[in-house]
């Protein structure tokens, strides 16, 4: 999936040298042996790559300055979004048209710095940018025609609710979506919860009725109880209402 690359004058270039992948964005050459200078490597399989696993996640990626529009679905009606995309064909910024069920912490709409991790290549959200003054900014693309969601009636759009399953199939899984800063909504026992990331440090963790909330470094929200039960132990079985991704 990498497209063909002269080894021998990228031995000449600096460590902050990309290559350009097939999907139109950048990635760095993870450092290694291989190279006069010891910085780049000439094996294909260090370089690492970010693939979308849903149709939403496809949002992520695009043509360089394109503003995308998509629904996500979920089971609760879903919502819209918009990602912008930067440069390099990755996207830096979204503005989700919701406020996931709890607007003490999430003005509708509310937007989220996206940035890339540099080993492993895939998305990393921000904290939430709230507007509870009303005072929105625009969120323009730098180019005109960016590729819009192809527009659908009511049904079809209720249907992907209906259809939607955003259970955690893994543990590793439900990690991985924390770690990266995903808001999540789940269900157990008839009660309804919020996961999300408050700031660079801290979670947020609790009911959607004001009572019973907290806030946790990851290691220590992935100790969380509710009851008798750890978070962890149930993430693949209580019922996700939304999540990001």
């Amino acid at each position: 999936n990498v497209i063909e690359v002269d080894y021998a004058e990228t031995n000449n270039l600096s460590k902050n040298y990309y290559i350009k992948t097939i999907y139109g964005y950048v990635e760095s050459i993870s450092k290694g042996g291989g190279s006069s200078s010891g910085e780049l490597s000439a094996n294909p399989e260090t370089v690492c790559q970010w693939k979308p696993k849903k149709e939403s996640d496809k949002r992520f990626l695009g043509e360089p300055g394109e503003l995308k529009y998509t629904f996500i679905e979920t089971n609760m009606g879903g919502y819209w979004v918009d990602t912008k995309i930067g440069p390099d064909g990755r996207a830096t910024m979204e503005r989700q048209f919701s406020d996931h069920g709890n607007p003490r912490f999430h003005s509708n709409p509310h937007d989220h710095q996206i940035s890339w991790d540099k080993k492993i290549g895939y998305p990393i959200w921000g904290d939430q940018i709230n507007y509870f003054d009303g005072s929105i900014p625009e969120l323009k693309s730098y180019i005109s025609g960016g590729e819009k969601m192809k527009e659908h009636d009511e049904e079809y759009y209720k249907k992907l609710c209906e259809d939607y399953n955003g259970d955690f199939s893994s543990k590793e899984e439900f990690k991985d979506s924390i770690a990266r800063g995903s808001e999540i909504v789940f269900k157990w026992k008839d009660s309804r919860y919020e996961i999300f990331r408050y700031s660079k440090a801290t979670y947020f963790f609790g009911k959607q009725d004001n009572s019973d909330y907290d806030f946790y470094t990851f290691d220590e929200l992935m100790k969380a109880k509710i009851g008798d039960d750890f978070l962890l132990d149930i993430c693949t079985r209580f019922t996700v209402i939304e999540r990001t991704f």
